[in-house]
């Protein structure tokens, strides 16, 4: 066949379409990125295939009429599996990162989820946009490990990351930025020397 398409050869087997060539000779493609691929119009097949590197999915379309915030990019052969959404695409392709997180990054916003950032911060940080309020929201951190563990809620954040300390107080450093006015517990702990002693004023 001539790169323009004419068949060259009278024995060359031919299809009533893209989609029954591609399910019978290229059935190791993606069916949808076949038949993006053979047609020269197409702008990509609008699914999204996992960029693991940065721990993304990228939507196959062209990086010109790619949607604000998404990452575009025509899909390859070694692309790998294509979805339909970017949840399917974070679920499947890159589970060790947090779905919410993961569509998140895809779609070029913020989860809004608490995490761990750093435990001399005595609580949990937001993925949210600092810059975004009015007001700086003093509690919004930047995730540098893809990796890291998310949770709904600060008091979630507080209670599997910072069980230690007092969750009242974890929660309002968490959310304010500030540390709360500590309440003693009033009960009892180990100290040193061998003995114990209350939390008390």
């Amino acid at each position: 066949v001539l790169p323009g398409g004419i068949i060259e050869d009278s024995s060359t087997k031919t299809y009533a379409d893209a989609a029954a060539c591609c399910a019978a000779k290229l059935s190791y493609l993606d069916t949808d990125l076949c038949e993006s691929n053979s047609n020269p119009a197409s702008n990509g097949t609008a699914k999204y295939f996992a960029d693991i590197e940065n721990g993304l999915c990228k939507l196959d379309q062209e990086t010109a009429t790619c949607p604000t915030g998404y990452t575009c990019s025509r899909a390859t052969v070694g692309s790998g599996k294509l979805y339909d959404t970017e949840t399917a695409c974070c679920t499947a392709s890159l589970p060790y990162i947090d779905s919410d997180l993961c569509v998140a990054r895809t779609t070029g916003v913020t989860s809004e989820k608490w995490f761990l950032n750093d435990i001399a911060d005595g609580g949990c940080v937001q993925d949210c946009n600092a810059t975004a309020a009015a007001v700086p929201e003093p509690w919004c951190g930047t995730i540098t490990d893809i990796g890291t563990k998310m949770y709904d809620t600060a008091s979630a954040c507080c209670s599997k990351q910072l069980s230690w300390i007092d969750s009242a107080t974890c929660e309002e450093v968490s959310t304010t930025g500030a540390a709360a006015e500590y309440v003693p517990t009033e009960k009892w702990y180990y100290s040193i020397d061998n003995k114990c002693v209350q939390d008390c004023d």
